[in-house]
């Protein structure tokens, strides 16, 4: 009787509990465990039918905060350098300047190599000019017409050693720039204009430019002598800026191309109409193939894109700061786009696709050819895995 009484116990339990919970759950809890609310959803463009498009256009980088100079001409690329040399004197060399008594013995102008792009055998051959003009670190492409510098070449003795390249400037250049050190009513230092020479070697090299963190700043260094003394005096180039012209790469059909400092950027965009307004994106992982048959890089080079918000649809309106890393594994570019993807889906933006730009953008000339939207294998075209949940 007493082991009855203790079976029937838990068994009165187990039946209390099964209908307690064969009561409906609150409306709350309705919300939560419908099914149009838990959906987890997965596309991918290479199986299902998601619409793209690519293209890439030239644009404009700025280059006035670069840590490099370029010199060179290499394949679609010609780089030229604009420098001035923030030269002052002691009040006794002005004197002495202002006398006629202060005797120019050499000027040397010293850059140290950080990159080559192109042959790296070959000489790299350049003409050193006077400008006349005025110019600010601002120069770019667009404003090289505005550029007046004299045609004759005033440097001499180039030479390139390991990663040190040095040219000589002529004495008259010289004292016209210590004249304007030593007396403000004369003509201004206007710098130099180092511009090379299109028929040489296929190569650009990228220098020191002036910032805080350059080991080998360009330095000019001028010897003189005044009653006996000879004093070395060292300048560094402040500002500077290099200058980039040359129109887009010619790559292979269905590619399209990511090239820093010219620079030639990319836009990539997807048909996202199947995604409902308030669906919730977990993940979208974008995929671009390079055609490394087709890439240049130079010696040093960042070997990543980045991604941007496309703020309209116009070529060059992109948010800068929604910055985005692709990370190269072999021949893949690839990222997590989802904020991206998220803001089209949350109706926060119109999707206007995204740009792609080169991860060094305003230190080389490196070009990533890249498999566009219709390449003719469509296993190496731009791929975007979304998983989202939703309705």
């Amino acid at each position: 009787m007493i082991n009855k009484r203790i079976f029937l116990i838990p068994v009165l339990f187990l039946l209390t509990m099964f209908y307690s919970c064969s009561d409906s759950p609150s409306s709350i809890g309705n919300n939560l465990l419908s099914p149009d609310y838990v959906n987890v959803n997965k596309i991918d463009s290479y199986q299902d039918s998601i619409g793209q498009s690519s293209s890439d256009y030239k644009t404009q980088v700025q280059l006035s905060d670069s840590p490099r100079l370029l010199v060179g001409k290499f394949n679609n690329v010609v780089a030229s350098t604009l420098m001035r040399f923030a030269i002052f004197l002691p009040d006794s060399l002005k004197q002495a300047v202002l006398g006629s008594t202060l005797n120019i013995l050499s000027a040397r102008v010293d850059l140290v190599k950080e990159y080559n792009i192109g042959t790296s055998t070959g000489s790299l051959n350049y003409t050193v000019h006077f400008v006349h003009n005025t110019w600010t670190a601002l120069y770019n492409a667009d404003s090289l017409s505005l550029l007046d510098y004299d045609p004759a070449d005033i440097s001499s003795n180039k030479s390139s050693i390991d990663s040190l390249y040095s040219f000589e400037l002529d004495n008259q250049t010289i004292s016209s720039w210590l004249n304007a050190a030593s007396d403000t009513s004369v003509k201004t230092n206007n710098g130099i204009y180092i511009k090379p020479d299109t028929t040489g070697a296929d190569r650009i090299v990228g220098f020191d430019a002036y910032n805080v963190n350059a080991i080998g700043l360009p330095t000019l260094t001028i010897v003189v002598s005044e009653s006996g003394n000879v004093d070395t005096l060292k300048y560094i180039s402040l500002p500077d800026v290099s200058i980039l012209t040359g129109d887009k790469p010619v790559l292979p059909s269905g590619d399209i191309a990511v090239q820093a400092g010219l620079a030639v950027d990319a836009r990539v965009k997807f048909d996202l109409s199947f995604l409902q307004k308030g669906a919730i994106v977990n993940k979208a992982q974008f995929t671009v193939y390079l055609d490394s048959s087709a890439t240049k890089t130079g010696d040093t080079y960042t070997n990543s894109i980045v991604a941007y918000f496309a703020k309209d649809s116009s070529d060059t309106a992109y948010d800068t700061t929604s910055g985005i890393i692709l990370n190269r594994d072999g021949n893949t570019f690839t990222g997590n786009i989802a904020r991206f993807i998220q803001s089209i889906a949350s109706g926060y933006h119109d999707n206007n696709g995204f740009i792609l730009a080169a991860g060094g953008q305003n230190i080389a000339v490196d070009l990533f050819a890249l498999k566009g939207s219709d390449a003719a294998e469509t296993s190496l075209r731009p791929r975007l895995v979304i998983i989202y949940t939703g309705k």
